[in-house]
């Protein structure tokens, strides 16, 4: 018989490198630990007792399609953490119970308004004395470790704040002279694809960061699923507060990992200001995937700027010195534009254009399989 602290180290015992892993066993027990580090981890009743999210998943039922449930329910959306965690442990009548913990954190600074049906359980003290044997051991763990697995700042706190006053600052005053060009660029290919505002697509941005292009992708297309993904944890997206916020899934994978976006299919991909991150060695993979699974993809890249002028390249020491964005795999335009069509197949249609910043210069790429296209 195994014991207590046995079991315990088993509940944790797989972290996978991302939470979308998409087909769980059938009819497998998945816990949903939803917390906020302001409140704690979330707690509703059922038939009289107090228990974590409980889902049976079977081969037909997407983890996002949970997620999002929950998320309509407390009115908030949920910023997904990458890891899944499996757990092992012994019920009352001796028989192992496995089952799949996948962490969900909310927003910090919402005020998220539960009914009685629902509480916060803070530390341990405050676990109450209805609930089940099991979900109360995974509670007692989770609490004692949520932290330690999920809170991670890059580079230090530092880092962090240096990002946010780029954010509150220097993005505000740079926006008509930089983001907007992009912005307004991009919008005006959806609108030539003939995207309805009120259609129901599946919108991916592969690489959202702080940037409001998700917002807005959020705002346009109402009745569609976006995911917004990066790799950094504390992605400063600007949720609006009072929105109703369900079609939204805040994701944190690692984009060239074998499981990242594994049996989906997306009718819109945005890929923005990502593959100067990426070691080239990698790009043509990172492409093909991409391009495998998006009906519409659009790609957005800054030209080298070491190569293009003065202010791109002090934009450059900016970047790199004051915010610590490790950038350097940047590609000229002519690299670009073989690097996409060395990707492509005669199924897609692809264009390229660009748009000229204070920053410097964008290059867009927009591709397209040819069975969608219109007439």
């Amino acid at each position: 018989m195994m014991s207590k602290k046995a079991l315990y180290e088993k509940i944790f015992l797989v972290l996978e490198s991302n939470y979308t892993k998409k087909r769980f066993e059938p009819e497998q027990c998945v816990k949903l630990i939803v917390y906020c580090k302001k409140k704690g981890i979330l707690l509703y009743k059922k038939l009289e007792k107090w228990v974590l999210f409980t889902n049976f998943l079977n081969n037909e039922i997407h983890i996002k399609t949970v997620i999002r449930s929950i998320s309509k329910r407390i009115r908030t959306p949920i910023l997904t953490v990458s890891q899944i965690c499996r757990f092992e442990l012994k019920s009352r009548i001796d028989s192992i119970i496995k089952g799949t913990i996948c962490l969900l954190k909310t927003y910090d600074n919402r005020n998220i308004n539960l009914d009685s049906n629902c509480i916060w359980v803070k530390n341990i003290k405050n676990i109450p004395e209805n609930i089940s044997s099991l979900d109360k051991e995974l509670l007692i763990y989770s609490l004692k470790n949520v932290e330690n697995i999920i809170e991670s700042k890059p580079n230090g706190d530092y880092c962090f704040l240096r990002h946010k006053f780029h954010k509150k600052f220097i993005s505000k005053i740079l926006y008509q002279l930089s983001s907007k060009k992009i912005r307004c660029k991009i919008f005006n290919v959806l609108k030539s694809w003939n995207l309805s505002p009120n259609g129901q697509y599946e919108i991916i941005d592969v690489s959202c960061g702080y940037d409001d292009l998700f917002i807005d992708l959020w705002r346009y297309f109402k009745n569609s699923n976006i995911t917004g993904n990066d790799l950094i944890w504390q992605p400063l997206i600007k949720i609006p507060k009072g929105g109703y916020c369900s079609n939204i899934t805040l994701t944190n994978q690692d984009i060239l990992s074998p499981n990242f976006c594994q049996n989906l299919n997306y009718d819109l991909i945005i890929l923005k200001n990502t593959l100067h991150h990426i070691p080239k060695s990698e790009h043509k993979s990172l492409l093909q995937k991409l391009f495998s699974i998006g009906d519409k993809i659009i790609i957005v890249e800054i030209e080298n700027p070491l190569e293009c002028s003065l202010i791109s390249y002090l934009w450059n020491f900016y970047y790199k010195h004051f915010l610590h964005d490790n950038c350097t795999f940047f590609l000229t335009k002519e690299e670009f534009k073989n690097l996409i069509i060395n990707c492509i197949d005669n199924s897609v249609k692809v264009s390229f254009d660009s748009v000229r910043t204070i920053k410097g210069n964008y290059l867009f790429a927009v591709i397209e399989r040819k069975t969608n296209l219109i007439g």
